[in-house]
């Protein structure tokens, strides 16, 4: 193959609306995370728009299914490695360490009613993207809590077109299902073993949503898919609305049932 396909040119308006429904969920989520419901209507308009977590996971979906798409696309390419990675630094560095430098040498410039000053050691953990590894407490959370999820693709990003490089098709979805796999069997793991933020924050845990979207980009390259979609697509759909029922119940005394998938 010559380039890499541009972008643009495989644009899918419908993943724009997606992203955009997965940014107002995760904005109305933090929004009335910061509301004391006093009446039972507002307390089951809270619960419901605490279902806002999901956004992050259907971000992770999506960039999946982009990400991989583009790799398939580029496969066997003389740039393939070039090319994608000057995209992502080009897309992803500039404003995030602009971002860094004003987070770590504004609250030294200035009183603050906090100490948000950052040591150097804590620095280094966001300047190499391990960020969600180290945990700085919740006076940190509202400056730079939602910068893990950005560790997490940048993580990404370095290990999975080396994956669609080698692995044929059916070894990258083989590749996908251990990911989800891993992530489930963690998080069930570190429901009583680690701090939550263990099985919320870590690469391991999240793996799922990305491989997923992974899944879903390999399978539409295959011949016939769409008439195997809409196939399967009922049974899917039935099943999805099921474990949403079940992750929503409680045993009391206990976590949620199905509180490994949910997390």
């Amino acid at each position: 193959m010559g380039e890499i396909e541009r972008e643009d040119a495989s644009r899918l308006p419908a993943v724009d609306g997606l992203r955009g429904f997965a940014a107002l969920f995760v904005i109305i989520l933090h929004l009335t995370m910061q509301v004391e419901p006093r009446t039972y209507p507002a307390l089951a308009v809270k619960d419901l728009f605490s279902l806002g977590w999901t956004g992050v996971d259907l971000f992770f979906v999506l960039s999946g299914f982009l990400i991989t798409g583009l790799l398939a696309s580029a496969k066997g390419s003389s740039n393939y490695f070039r090319v994608f990675y000057a995209r992502r630094m080009l897309r992803i560095l500039p404003l995030y360490y602009a971002a860094l430098i004003v987070l770590f040498t504004f609250p030294r410039l200035v009183t603050l009613p906090h100490n948000f000053v950052l040591s150097f050691r804590d620095q280094a953990w966001f300047w190499f993207y391990i960020q969600n590894y180290h945990w700085l407490g919740s006076i940190f959370a509202g400056w730079t809590g939602h910068l893990w999820s950005l560790a997490i693709e940048e993580q990404f990003y370095l290990v999975w077109p080396l994956v669609i490089l080698l692995a044929t098709r059916k070894q990258a979805l083989w590749v996908c299902a251990g990911c989800v796999a891993l992530s489930v069997v963690y998080r069930a793991y570190g429901l009583n073993s680690v701090p939550r933020h263990d099985t919320y924050y870590v690469t391991q845990a999240r793996l799922d949503g990305l491989a997923i979207g992974s899944a879903i980009a390999l399978l539409v390259t295959q011949q016939g898919w769409l008439v195997r979609l809409r196939r399967y697509a009922p049974t899917a759909l039935t099943g999805a609305i099921l474990l949403f029922v079940a992750a929503r119940l409680r045993i009391p005394g206990h976590h949620y049932v199905l509180a490994p998938l949910e997390y």
